[in-house]
């Protein structure tokens, strides 16, 4: 069969219901059945009203009369359709839909993004409402907890139901599971770092004063961690010296892209970042941020909404408004190796799969397809039914992602992507999408998935306490507790007065200790460590003698005197010699006796 240019496969979509019956009117009016070349190709060029169409009409007549016999039925054109449109058998992966969930501290508000809190000994979820509510939930999609995120400096003294204001929202977020930290963006031009060590999770700094809202994030951790915030220009935060909190570098990278950036992405293994925009001139930037080769700059007329990319496979996939799907080499930035139009509306996320080169796409009409990375052919489409397009009216709100990855499971070094199943979430809701794997690799689902972080930040939990529930199975390591709601008081304990827990103030407290004990030691002056108290001022006791003698109660009120004021000195006295007896001035740090 004769390969199918872009072209013939856009026409072939546009084949209609009423198209099609017309077309099948001229295969009935013919004897036996049987059109030949001519008139096929005048009547496929009628339908569409172009004649620059009897060409794609000659090619398809071609295809189908592989034997030359000069003619074609309707069962041979039908056959010759359905077979475009079939999906493989040998595809490596289908998409079936399962649950639909609607998380319950979401109320009515939009998602917006789902952090996966991800690290070697614990996994959850963080998913994050478009007014600031976060809630966390264990593999399984079960409710662990939940709290609002600060976005201004007046929600830190208010109370939880207080600090949702629809006058900010949530614009990005993101976890860097390298220093266990939870950042959250919002249109108030804040930043928010939160402590994700634990199921508490604990506001460190709020960053307020950006030019503009962060509209997205990402960051590379070397030697040290390289945050970049981008809105209209491009920020770069770093830690110059390891482990010191105080010494941050930001450096404004330039303004990259005429129009606002809407998505980011960083190459971990290298100082690159690639960000995308709306801008037709500049729509994808691949930027080396340490100025040692040229960016790479491509163009799209209605630029870029979303994107995936693949170091491995040099391959970067670009989704645009008008539905539009490009596939590139990165390297090649001139001219794009294949277009796809199967969408019908705009591209809102994409996904690649690179072990099994597939990519997912979805679009803003809720139509979600599977496409085969080397044949450039859409192998499974699925339109996804959520409760919000039911409702007449409602307007459908998407987050800046809408496909998640699924849980991490023990024991199961697979991908990122190459999980039990996926999220895909609208407005509210979130459907549950299973992966089915056909490629004749062995994957084993059926070991657990990674337990939620601890209920505290870095505490130390006695061996005794360490319970936990397996099957509905109670165990426990030395001695069971009944009921551990008798050891709330430990949380619920608010020495401080301001919400905070007394346990986790001085945990923090003691790392801040630790963490200025280490530097110390490692700049040979352990003893700049030590806590110093202030000095207490110096008297003559009240209960001495006192000699009447107007020398001696002088001698008594002078050395009063020099007690109070050696308090806030350093040197008291000084072996030096003088060449003048008159007392030194009162800025000096070092005091003298005069002889009497």
């Amino acid at each position: 069969m004769l390969q199918m240019n872009e072209e013939t496969v856009e026409i072939l979509q546009q084949l209609n219901e009423v198209k099609l019956q017309q077309l099948k009117e001229t295969f009935k009016n013919e004897k036996d059945g049987c059109v030949g070349k001519e008139t096929f190709t005048t009547s496929f060029a009628f339908l569409f009203d172009d004649v620059s169409v009897e060409s794609i009409a000659l090619n398809v007549f071609a295809q189908i009369d592989m034997q030359n016999v000069g003619s074609i039925t309707w069962s041979d054109f039908l056959d010759f359709v359905l077979e475009i449109y079939k999906p493989k058998d040998d595809h490596v992966l289908e998409l079936l839909e399962t649950d639909i969930i609607t998380p319950p501290h979401l109320k009515r508000d939009p998602i917006t993004k789902i952090v996966l809190i991800e690290t070697s000994l614990y996994f959850c979820y963080a998913i994050i409402s478009k007014y600031g509510s976060v809630g966390l939930y264990d593999g399984n999609l079960d409710f662990l907890t939940s709290y609002h995120a600060l976005m201004a400096r007046e929600d830190m003294h208010r109370n939880e139901a207080d600090k949702r204001r629809r006058n900010r929202w949530v614009a990005d977020a993101m976890f860097i599971s390298e220093i266990q930290m939870f950042l959250v963006s919002a249109s108030c031009r804040s930043l928010t770092v939160y402590d994700a060590s634990g199921l508490q999770h604990v506001p460190i700094w709020l960053i307020l004063g950006f030019p503009d809202s962060i509209q997205s994030m990402s960051y590379n951790f070397d030697e040290r961690c390289k945050l970049y915030l981008v809105n209209n220009c491009c920020y770069s935060l770093s830690n110059e010296l390891p482990h010191q909190k105080e010494f941050v570098i930001i450096k404004n990278l330039g303004r990259p892209h005429v129009e606002s950036v809407n998505g980011l992405e960083c190459f971990h293994n290298s100082r690159t970042f690639i960000s995308t925009s709306k801008d037709p001139t500049k729509s994808v930037i691949i930027k080396d941020t340490e100025y040692k080769s040229s960016n790479y700059v491509f163009k799209m007329r209605r630029g870029v909404q979303c994107f995936a990319i693949s170091d491995g496979l040099k391959s970067l996939i670009t989704g645009s408004d008008d539905g539009t799907i490009r596939i590139w080499n990165w390297l090649v930035p001139s001219k794009a190796t294949a277009v796809l139009r199967n969408h019908k509306s705009g591209i809102i996320d994409i996904v690649l799969l690179e072990s099994l080169k597939i990519f997912i796409s979805c679009s803003r009409d809720g139509v979600l397809k599977v496409w085969d990375l080397i044949e450039q052919k859409c192998v499974q489409s699925i339109h996804l039914n959520f409760p919000c397009f039911e409702i007449e009216g409602r307007s459908i709100e998407w987050g800046s992602r809408c496909i998640f990855p699924g849980p991490k499971r023990q024991d199961i070094n697979y991908g990122k992507w190459e999980r039990d199943f996926l999220l895909v979430t609208c407005c509210n809701s979130i459907r549950k999408m299973k992966l089915l794997y056909m490629d004749g690799r062995e994957r084993d689902f059926d070991s657990r998935i990674l337990s939620p972080p601890p209920l505290l930040n870095s505490v130390l939990i006695p061996k005794n306490w360490k319970i936990f529930n397996v099957e509905n199975e109670h165990e426990s390591t030395v001695d069971e507790i009944d009921d551990l709601s008798k050891l709330k008081f430990i949380l619920d304990k608010d020495v401080l007065g301001d919400g905070k827990s007394q346990i986790n103030y001085k945990i923090s407290k003691l790392e801040d200790k630790k963490m200025q004990m280490r530097w110390a030691v490692e700049k040979c002056a352990p003893h700049l460590a030590l806590d110093l108290y202030d000095i207490k001022e110096l008297e003559l006791s009240s209960s001495l003698p006192v000699d009447v003698n107007k020398r001696t109660k002088n001698l008594f009120d002078r050395t009063q005197r020099l007690l109070v004021d050696a308090a806030t000195r350093s040197v008291i006295l000084s072996e030096q010699s003088s060449s003048s007896k008159s007392p030194r001035s009162s800025r000096s740090s070092i005091i003298e006796f005069d002889d009497l």
